[in-house]
């Protein structure tokens, strides 16, 4: 089954408003009352497949997410042949200032979030403060790298964790002054000897996403 609304006391009544406009953001839009029942009399009534999957797909959505869609969502929206616009959009970007990469990433946020302005996200608040969980921190790399042409990591809003953090990243990474990951220019990490410390501790610390 897909999921049913709300007020058909169905299972997005137990779901957030961040993930119920995820899910219809992904295609897959709630059934009304009406439209489960019946669903579920043609599903009585049929002689038909031993499997079947009544659910109310928004084909729209599941166009637009290109690459990004899950293969078991293809055969219903076959891929059409469409221009390369990732130079265009590459170049447009080029041009942004910092106040314009930040505003990029509040509207990208907020979207994800489903809330209706940029003015929500706080620069310096962090995401996961916001509610940003792992689905929706992949959302945002994937809408931030479709608007700049840029390969983000799926750990971006870990890493850089807040809107302001990711937009001087995005206007760096744009520019050529900073890499992501390691540079491959970099040589070894050395320090001065020193004959007075005869121990030396050294510490390392990663993140990961999910708050590992």
């Amino acid at each position: 089954w897909g999921p049913w609304a709300a007020e058909s006391g169905g299972m997005t009544g137990s779901l957030g408003e961040v993930e119920r406009s995820r899910m219809v953001r992904g295609g897959l839009r709630p059934l009304a009352s009406w439209e489960g029942l019946a669903l579920f009399d043609a599903v009585v009534g049929s002689a038909g497949p031993a499997l079947v999957v009544p659910a109310r797909f928004d084909l729209s959505a599941l166009r637009a997410r290109g690459a990004e869609l899950e293969p078991v969502y293809r055969a219903l929206v076959p891929r059409t042949r469409t221009r390369n616009r990732t130079t265009g959009t590459r170049s447009r970007v080029l041009t942004l200032t910092s106040e314009e990469a930040l505003r990029l990433v509040q509207m990208k946020a907020a979207s994800v979030l489903g809330h209706g302005s940029a003015e929500s996200v706080d620069a310096t608040r962090a995401f996961q403060e916001m509610g940003f969980d792992s689905l929706s921190a992949v959302e945002l790399r994937n809408e931030l790298g479709s608007a700049t042409g840029l390969a983000l990591p799926a750990s971006l809003i870990f890493d850089y964790p807040n809107a302001a953090a990711v937009a001087d990243l995005l206007v760096a990474e744009l520019a050529g002054t900073t890499r992501l990951g390691m540079d491959d220019q970099a040589g070894p990490v050395t320090g001065a000897a020193t004959h007075d410390d005869p121990i030396v501790i050294v510490g390392m610390a990663c993140r990961y996403p999910g708050g590992v």
